[in-house]
């Protein structure tokens, strides 16, 4: 089953790969997730958006713990979004 993404989901996301990830990786949130973090209750989203040329991450390390937590990096377009 897919769900939209909204604060609660996003947050929830960030607090567990902060604990699967190297200490100092740092994630450039950007569109509809963002708005959201910055607090629009009603703002969901189907992904969350990272602007890797921005950010500081061990690549294969971030798509390893995103993959155990629901969201893949670079998904397959026909994905739907959410969490599975």
């Amino acid at each position: 089953m897919n769900q939209m993404v909204n604060e609660e989901i996003a947050m929830e996301y960030f607090e567990k790969l902060d604990k699967r990830v190297s200490a100092g990786t740092e994630l450039f949130v950007f569109g509809g997730s963002a708005i959201g973090l910055l607090g629009a209750k009603v703002r969901t989203t189907i992904d969350i958006d990272i602007a890797a040329p921005y950010s500081r991450v061990n690549l294969e390390e971030f798509k390893k713990a995103s993959a155990e937590l629901g969201f893949p990096v670079n998904p397959d377009p026909s994905y739907q979004g959410g969490v599975h």
